[in-house]
């Protein structure tokens, strides 16, 4: 697991000890047990199938009371790529924000 901070999204549910860790580049999820500072482990990644979302999905947000994450994304046209700043960008459709 990397962790890029432009395509990563890192949450902590001290409740339940666990972490997640999303990747934007694959749309995945790694879940990681946090049972104290000496171990902490991850115990499963889940890909975008099991996830229901699509690549490119990154951000996140945990909701405390019930311990559900949830992964928005859009849908991205690699014909609306640009370059900016020097560094490649893929667009999305307008109208395809997705959870």
């Amino acid at each position: 697991m990397t962790a890029d901070a432009a395509r990563t999204t890192l949450l902590y549910d001290p409740v339940r000890h666990i972490a997640f860790s999303t990747s934007g580049d694959e749309g995945t999820v790694s879940v990681i047990a946090v049972r104290d500072a000496h171990d902490i482990r991850v115990v499963q990644t889940l890909n975008r199938r099991a996830l229901k979302t699509r690549w490119g999905a990154r951000l996140a947000a945990l909701d405390p009371t019930t311990g559900r994450l949830y992964v928005p994304t859009v849908e991205y046209d690699p014909s609306l790529s640009c370059a900016c700043a020097g560094r490649s960008r893929i667009d999305c459709r307008i109208g395809t924000w997705w959870r």
